[in-house]
């Protein structure tokens, strides 16, 4: 796992995962993208960017003065990966482009990101209270953590209903769904790399994999056998 920490930067910058899956964590949103989506981030946007499998990543980089048409490229966001505009980011990253071919590729990538649509399916809000953000990111980097709410409470010095509203009120979630989530966004990447199904249960904190298998299978509609396996013929 690959991990760029927590940075940014003056320019622009459009990212696909070619291959594989990452995680992108900006202010109070962490998306979990694939190959289905990019991610625009703009200059001076703090952001924390970890590669979840082997894979190939894609940037492109662009001043501060060059951005798509609008005020919604002041914002980070995902965007649906269009075939063409995957084609132009790929084609972009010839260094050997001459100046004129590269800036009339930027300015079509442009125009198509601009019809593009936002969102990505796999998004996971962070709540903005620094209690209830300490223990999201905690869940976050170790999916398996078997601390309970009452020795999050004693560990940060609050209380148990604070913690709880920091996550109703910020995220639309209770704490135990948003948990529950982050759990399975966490063990699609461990399917994603073979991990056996018993061996993916544990990893993200259940101790049976009966109870694993009716969470996984409640949230995504298919067991997780099934998912690693379309995951590896799509992969073949």
């Amino acid at each position: 796992m690959l991990d760029f920490g927590e940075h940014h930067h003056r320019e622009h910058q459009l990212v696909w995962m070619r291959r594989g899956r990452m995680r992108v964590v900006v202010g109070a949103s962490s998306w979990h993208v694939h190959s289905d989506h990019l991610v625009w981030l703009p200059g001076g946007a703090i952001h924390h960017i970890t590669l979840l499998t082997e894979g190939s990543m894609i940037s492109l980089y662009s001043p501060p003065g060059r951005t798509p048409d609008g005020d919604r490229w002041t914002r980070p966001q995902p965007l649906t990966a269009d075939p063409l505009a995957v084609q132009l980011l790929t084609h972009l990253t010839d260094a050997s482009l001459p100046f004129a071919r590269r800036r009339a590729c930027q300015e079509l990538l442009y125009d198509v990101m601009n019809d593009s649509t936002e969102g990505a399916p796999d998004a996971l809000v962070l709540p903005h209270d620094h209690r209830a953000r300490t223990v999201a990111r905690a869940i976050i980097a170790n999916p398996g953590d078997q601390r309970t709410l009452t020795e999050w409470a004693r560990e940060l010095g609050v209380s148990e209903k604070t913690i709880l509203r920091g996550f109703a009120a910020e995220t639309a979630m209770t704490y135990g769904r948003w948990r529950t989530r982050a759990r399975m966004l966490a063990a699609v990447q461990l399917l994603d790399r073979a991990e056996p199904v018993h061996v993916t249960a544990a990893a993200v904190g259940y101790t049976t994999s009966s109870g694993f298998i009716s969470a996984f299978t409640s949230e995504f509609g298919v067991t997780p056998a099934r998912y690693s396996r379309a995951s590896q013929n799509s992969s073949a």
